[in-house]
């Protein structure tokens, strides 16, 4: 294992903190810093890997708060587009998608920011379509948290649950989407070495972010969902594939 195999375990595991205290996952933080270490389709397998232990790891800490009902309502469509997304990642350019995107949610965080009232509380029906697509682009560029960080934002959930439901919603695609990525040939067995240690990076940084997660009210909680969606949205608008 190379120095740089080493960084991005610790990466992973930041990201994972991170991904835990801003409920919508670890891809916004590892999948830019990883693609200046790594190549980009390599990244997409690791991004799903660790995106794997680190949903199972957040359900397992949250599942006290686990909406199943909810779940139920968003699971499939999510499940669907996520692989269709994952399909299409070898065939499809995303540079200019990926501005547009980082646009969009940046204009989103900032109206969640300081216009709540204009999008809060979507109705389920709307949160269901947002995390459809949040699914379809994680899928086709490893990244679509932040846009299911807005619908799920939106319904004003509790944290907890937040965290809960957009786990369980993202487990289901990041086992499609690991696959796709696999059989399209993003990853090989000389590098195995990453599935355990990622599993721990997964649930290390799970685990204390749960932690930190704990000690912030309500209020703290959504205007750091809000203050990371924005971030996504900016590194989005300059990443480079």
């Amino acid at each position: 294992m190379y120095w740089h195999d080493a960084l991005l375990v610790l990466i992973a595991m930041a990201s994972e903190f991170l991904g835990t205290i801003s409920g919508f996952g670890s891809s916004t933080f590892f999948l830019p810093i990883g693609v200046l270490i790594e190549q980009f389709n390599f990244i997409l397998m690791l991004t799903a890997v660790l995106h794997i232990f680190g949903n199972i790891s957040k359900l397992y800490l949250f599942r006290k708060s686990f909406n199943f009902k909810m779940f139920s309502a968003f699971a499939l469509p999510t499940l669907v587009l996520t692989g269709m997304g994952a399909l299409l990642s070898r065939y499809v350019p995303i540079d200019k998608l990926k501005t547009v995107l980082g646009l969009f949610i940046m204009s989103l965080a900032l109206i969640l920011y300081f216009k709540q009232k204009i999008i809060s509380r979507l109705t389920t029906s709307n949160a269901v379509i947002a995390v459809g697509v949040s699914g379809f682009l994680t899928g086709l560029m490893g990244t679509g948290g932040a846009l299911r960080g807005v619908a799920l934002a939106s319904l004003q959930l509790e944290k907890n649950v937040f965290v809960a439901l957009s786990s369980g919603i993202d487990l289901g695609g990041d086992l499609v989407r690991g696959a796709i990525y696999f059989f399209n040939g993003y990853f090989d067995w000389s590098h195995w070495f990453y599935i355990p240690l990622l599993l721990v990076a997964g649930y290390a940084g799970s685990f204390f972010g749960r932690i930190v997660l704990n000690k912030l009210n309500q209020e703290q909680f959504e205007k750091i969902v809000i203050i990371f969606i924005f971030i996504s949205g900016l590194i989005l608008l300059f990443e480079k594939s």
